[in-house]
């Protein structure tokens, strides 16, 4: 494996890791390996194609099974509130002590 490889997968990882501590573990993920040299990042005229093969692979028994465990499954979850509204005004300092300025 190449050192663009390893930095590719592991920013996959990472951002795999926050989503499930975002979600509280509610996450999964599908991976596809596409054929080499199959699709370049630069060619939008692929984007059907890569569509197609998205629906196949979730569609897969044990992709809905899945999402059917963690999603479709009856049981209600709080809503999301957002810190912060964007185009709201920023929240006031509290007073934080280790802020000389305080």
């Amino acid at each position: 494996m190449g050192l663009i490889e390893v930095l590719m997968n592991g920013q996959a990882e990472v951002a795999r890791a926050q989503a499930g501590l975002i979600t509280g573990g509610r996450l999964h993920r599908i991976d596809y390996t596409a054929p080499r040299k199959r699709f370049s990042i630069d060619n939008a005229k692929s984007a059907e194609d890569l569509i197609a093969i998205g629906r196949g692979e979730a569609l897969k028994k044990e992709n809905l099974d899945e999402v059917k465990r963690l999603f479709l499954n009856g049981k209600k979850v709080e809503p999301f509130v957002p810190i912060r509204v964007i185009g709201s005004p920023e929240p006031k300092a509290t007073g934080d002590s280790a802020d000389p300025q305080a």
